[in-house]
């Protein structure tokens, strides 16, 4: 938080005695999308949310043999944990410093979306450790809720359902329903042995 703490001891803005310093952020869903204000908390949050995104990525790419499962879901679970701070912290910036990335919905997509990864994770290393079909029912039951929250807050935001002309979109809606199919699936097989 050095960028905090140097907004303590400057003022930024157009006077004499401040620093004319800008802070630019790209929007990730909108290219063309640029927010700048001389607010260095837009710098602090938009660090943050590519560390987020930073760890997702190492979540998501993770080779997941070994302790590789852990690992992938470790920086998925400090991705979401990082998108939910970011939700709160942003409420602190001005609507025209506010880029679709940063808003809640997409905060709260991001967050969700991390959380059912993890949660698809714990599902396949409870799989391969042959746990109950009825663990494995409700197992894949939450990450199929993840999955849908994360639908359900893109298709209240324009620009995230825009994104990718809507293949992103129909894709989390795809694994809701494929984790509640995988849900059914276990219960069924619990239920039928």
């Amino acid at each position: 938080m050095t960028a905090q703490c140097f907004g303590r001891y400057f003022t930024f803005g157009k006077l004499k005695t401040n620093l004319n310093m800008w802070f630019t952020w790209a929007d990730s869903f909108q290219k063309a999308k640029k927010v700048q204000t001389q607010n260095i908390s837009l710098d602090t949050y938009s660090a943050l949310y590519n560390y987020a995104v930073c760890m997702a990525r190492i979540g998501i790419l993770s080779d997941l043999s070994g302790d590789g499962i852990k690992i992938a879901s470790a920086s998925l679970c400090k991705a979401a944990s990082t998108f939910d701070y970011l939700k709160t912290a942003c409420n602190q910036l001005q609507p025209a410093e506010v880029s679709p990335d940063l808003q809640s919905q997409t905060l709260d997509q991001n967050r969700d979306l991390c959380l059912g990864q993890a949660q698809y994770l714990f599902y396949k290393m409870a799989k391969d450790k042959g746990m109950k079909a009825s663990l494995l029912s409700q197992i894949a039951m939450q990450s199929s809720i993840y999955f849908r929250e994360a639908h359900e807050k893109n298709m209240m935001s324009q620009p995230l359902r825009q994104f990718e002309n809507g293949a992103f979109s129909a894709k989390l809606g795809y694994h809701a329903c494929y984790f509640e199919a995988i849900a059914f699936y276990e219960q069924g097989a619990f239920l039928y042995k």
